[in-house]
């Protein structure tokens, strides 16, 4: 079993370490519990391309996403500009 992510890893030690103090049985459903929620989430996320591409290339929907693009810009502006006003009031 070929794990590529290095998020898996602690918790795949966690369940073999688990399972070999276990019962072959209980071990094995141990294994296979996790190689099967692994494995759905690169189902879902290699399924969900094919609607994020459909979901982009709607006109109405990337007009939407690019001013909230540009409002968040002016938030995280409006953060630095204060913490600068606050860096000010300090010296």
């Amino acid at each position: 079993m070929t794990v590529s992510t290095p998020c898996a890893s602690a918790p795949l030690i966690a369940i073999i370490t688990v399972a070999a103090n276990s019962g072959y049985i209980y071990a094995y459903g141990l294994i296979l519990t996790f190689a099967l929620g692994h494995s759905m989430l690169l189902l879902v996320a290699g399924v969900s391309v094919g609607f994020t591409q459909s979901i982009t290339s709607n006109q109405a929907i990337a007009k939407a996403s690019n001013y909230i693009n540009k409002g968040f810009a002016l938030i995280l502006i409006g953060i630095g500009a204060y913490f600068i006003w606050q860096a000010y009031l300090q010296f």
